[in-house]
Protein backbone atom coordinates (compact mmCIF):
# COMPACT_ATOMS: atom_id res chain seq x y z
CA UNK A 1 0.00 0.00 0.00
CA UNK A 2 3.00 2.37 0.78
CA UNK A 3 4.40 2.24 -2.36
CA UNK A 4 0.88 2.29 -4.54
CA UNK A 5 0.63 6.02 -2.27
CA UNK A 6 3.42 6.79 -3.24
CA UNK A 7 3.41 6.44 -6.74
CA UNK A 8 -0.17 7.87 -6.45
CA UNK A 9 0.96 11.00 -4.86
CA UNK A 10 4.24 11.55 -7.15
CA UNK A 11 1.56 11.02 -10.18
CA UNK A 12 -0.73 13.56 -9.13
CA UNK A 13 1.92 15.86 -8.22
CA UNK A 14 3.14 15.84 -11.78
CA UNK A 15 -0.77 16.32 -12.67
CA UNK A 16 -0.48 19.13 -10.15
CA UNK A 17 2.48 20.88 -11.80
CA UNK A 18 0.98 20.86 -15.44
CA UNK A 19 -2.60 22.34 -13.98
CA UNK A 20 -0.54 25.21 -12.48
CA UNK A 21 -1.63 24.17 -8.65
CA UNK A 22 1.83 24.81 -7.03
CA UNK A 23 2.13 27.84 -9.40
CA UNK A 24 3.25 31.01 -6.87
CA UNK A 25 0.24 32.90 -7.37
CA UNK A 26 -2.55 29.85 -6.68
CA UNK A 27 -4.56 30.68 -3.86
CA UNK A 28 -4.18 27.29 -2.40
CA UNK A 29 -0.13 26.52 -3.29
CA UNK A 30 0.73 26.39 0.21
CA UNK A 31 -2.27 23.61 1.32
CA UNK A 32 -1.53 21.51 -1.47
CA UNK A 33 2.23 21.56 -1.06
CA UNK A 34 1.48 20.40 2.50
CA UNK A 35 -0.70 17.74 1.85
CA UNK A 36 1.82 16.08 -0.76
CA UNK A 37 4.48 16.98 1.95
CA UNK A 38 1.94 15.08 4.26
CA UNK A 39 1.10 11.99 2.18
CA UNK A 40 4.88 11.83 1.05
CA UNK A 41 5.58 11.32 4.57
CA UNK A 42 3.20 9.18 6.27
CA UNK A 43 3.48 7.12 2.94
CA UNK A 44 7.61 6.70 3.68
CA UNK A 45 7.00 6.00 7.31
CA UNK A 46 4.57 3.23 6.45
CA UNK A 47 6.68 1.76 3.60
CA UNK A 48 9.51 1.53 6.48
CA UNK A 49 7.38 0.01 9.04
CA UNK A 50 6.44 -2.50 6.58
CA UNK A 51 9.77 -3.35 6.18
CA UNK A 52 10.68 -3.34 9.84
CA UNK A 53 7.51 -5.50 10.35
CA UNK A 54 9.29 -8.22 7.68
CA UNK A 55 12.12 -8.57 9.15
CA UNK A 56 10.73 -9.13 12.64
CA UNK A 57 7.22 -9.95 12.61
CA UNK A 58 6.69 -10.81 16.42
CA UNK A 59 7.62 -6.77 17.38
CA UNK A 60 4.81 -5.44 18.45
CA UNK A 61 6.55 -1.54 18.25
CA UNK A 62 6.26 -1.72 14.61
CA UNK A 63 2.45 -3.04 14.84
CA UNK A 64 1.59 -0.48 16.88
CA UNK A 65 3.17 2.23 14.90
CA UNK A 66 1.56 0.78 11.49
CA UNK A 67 -2.09 1.37 13.30
CA UNK A 68 -1.02 4.85 14.22
CA UNK A 69 0.14 5.78 10.71
CA UNK A 70 -3.19 4.18 8.79
CA UNK A 71 -5.38 6.29 11.02
CA UNK A 72 -3.15 9.19 10.32
CA UNK A 73 -2.81 8.57 6.49
CA UNK A 74 -7.26 8.15 6.64
CA UNK A 75 -7.28 11.80 8.40
CA UNK A 76 -5.09 13.10 5.68
CA UNK A 77 -7.54 11.44 3.08
CA UNK A 78 -10.62 12.92 5.03
CA UNK A 79 -9.25 16.76 5.21
CA UNK A 80 -8.11 16.56 1.24
CA UNK A 81 -11.37 15.36 0.78
CA UNK A 82 -12.79 18.47 2.53
CA UNK A 83 -10.37 21.00 1.06
CA UNK A 84 -11.51 19.57 -2.06
CA UNK A 85 -15.20 19.71 -1.86
CA UNK A 86 -15.14 23.09 -0.24
CA UNK A 87 -15.77 21.81 3.09
CA UNK A 88 -13.80 24.17 5.35
CA UNK A 89 -13.58 28.05 6.36
CA UNK A 90 -16.31 29.86 5.42
CA UNK A 91 -17.13 33.54 6.11
CA UNK A 92 -19.63 33.97 8.66
CA UNK A 93 -22.91 34.06 7.53
CA UNK A 94 -25.16 37.77 7.52
CA UNK A 95 -28.41 37.93 8.06
CA UNK A 96 -30.77 41.04 6.74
Amino acid sequence: MALAGLLGTSRLRRRGIRAGTFARDFPKRNSNLAFVAVAVSIYSIQLILALALLLNSQSAGPTRATTFVIVALFVSALGRAWVVAGIGRRSPRVDH
